[in-house]
């Protein structure tokens, strides 16, 4: 017994040694040579385990690489071991891309700055897993962060995003899932910035003040949830921005609670939209408020099994909703304000519409339908389904290639 026992305790040994093999130390700035990034990066991917790159420079420094570096996985690049060091990046990393964190998991880098030199990205990271960028500035960049590929179970958090001209996070595997975004400041960038093509599993205390686009949600195929007040889940910043929610092909988002009025800016922005959807599915938009943008609600594609509910969209200039494809299907419009809209309160298309108990009133036209069929509206004063508030239109109903309504 006290062998095995032994034995077991030599084995945990091993273990624990191994899953934190070796750490190398960044002592010189160059680019190549002892000392050097590159040289700790190079160890690192050679040395098993769960490896560590500490930096040990003089001060605020500048690392500037002549070609990309990689990183094969298992290895912790801590720039906040760097002397000096008090909460704040002080060591830049400059190159056109600063690491491939290839497809392996157990990447870590914390507190540096990327700068990619008016390049393509700050990190290029394909298929990574279980994985951590942290209170890291991302500048001067195309992309701050690609993820070609699928990425899994990712933490990205308390980052900074300062002139990245497309994307400050772009994630193109559409069956990525699990990645969290936390504490981000986007509010330095004017495009888009987080570009999605999978499921994310949170998106919360975020600044995307001043983005054009702040999420852009593709092939989101996990339940997440909205919230517009900050006790609620997924809780962000917003303001100044032209479309709060846009995304492709997406099922089970709950959009709620959001007051869109003081996000979306209009004097700048003449187009103006709160959400924008190709293709959602099995969806709720509840509580938001947002008047005189173009669109309350855009919604294209084969969109079903969606609620519009409870919400505010007043003197809408396009439409409250609009709906625009024959193969939209099961869509719930129940109780909303869409009074005051200067083109169409709804314009819709499918089958199995309902639409009842809101508030059409001086829209100059209440009811666009097309590709509509099977449709029963029923006037205010009668009993019946699909019954809404009327008055001062140019046209209640507008038809176009609908029949049996």
């Amino acid at each position: 017994m006290l062998f095995n026992a032994l034995l077991l305790g030599i084995a945990l040994l091993l273990v624990s040694l191994s899953s934190t093999a070796a750490v190398f130390v960044v002592s010189s700035n160059a680019d190549s040579g002892p000392g050097t990034l590159r040289e700790a990066m190079a160890n690192a991917n050679s040395t098993p385990g769960v490896d560590q790159i500490h930096f040990a420079l003089t001060g605020s420094t500048v690392i500037t690489l002549n070609s990309n570096m990689y990183s094969n996985g298992y290895v912790e690049i801590l720039g906040n071991t760097q002397p000096g060091f008090s909460g704040t990046p002080i060591v830049e990393i400059v190159n056109s891309r600063f690491v491939y964190l290839n497809g392996q998991p157990q990447h870590t880098i914390k507190s540096l700055i990327l700068n990619g030199n008016n390049s393509s990205y700050g990190i290029y990271a394909p298929n990574i897993k279980d994985s951590e960028i942290s209170n890291c500035v991302f500048k001067n960049a195309s992309y701050g962060m690609f993820f070609p590929g699928n990425i899994v179970d990712n933490l990205i958090k308390e980052n900074t995003y300062i002139n990245c001209t497309s994307y400050g996070i772009l994630i193109q595997g559409t069956n990525s899932y699990g990645t969290s975004i936390i504490d981000n400041d986007f509010s330095n960038l004017t495009n888009t910035a987080v570009y999605s093509r999978g499921s994310l599993k949170e998106v919360s205390g975020n600044d995307f003040s001043n983005v054009n686009y702040p999420l852009d949600l593709q092939y989101q195929k996990t339940k997440i949830e909205f919230s517009g007040l900050p006790s609620g889940p997924n809780y962000n910043t917003f303001g100044n921005n032209r479309r709060i929610f846009h995304g492709y092909e997406s099922d089970s988002i709950t959009i709620r609670d959001f007051n869109f009025n003081n996000l979306i800016d209009p004097v700048h922005y003449t187009y103006t939209e709160a959400i924008r959807f190709h293709g959602l599915r099995n969806s709720v938009i509840t509580n938001n408020i947002g008047n005189g943008l173009t669109h309350g609600v855009y919604m294209s594609g084969n969109s079903k099994n969606n609620t519009i509910t409870h919400n505010t969209f007043r003197g809408i200039r396009a439409h409250g909703v609009y709906m625009n494809f024959a193969t939209a299907d099961n869509n719930r419009i129940d109780s909303n304000d869409f009074s005051g809209a200067l083109g169409f309160a709804l314009h819709l298309s499918g089958t199995n519409l309902s639409i009842n108990h809101n508030d059409l009133d001086s829209s100059r036209f209440a009811i666009g339908l097309q590709y509509v069929n099977g449709l029963v509206l029923t006037a205010p004063t009668e009993s019946g389904p699909n019954k809404n508030f009327y008055g001062d239109h140019k046209r209640i109903v507008h038809a176009e290639y609908s029949s049996t309504f």
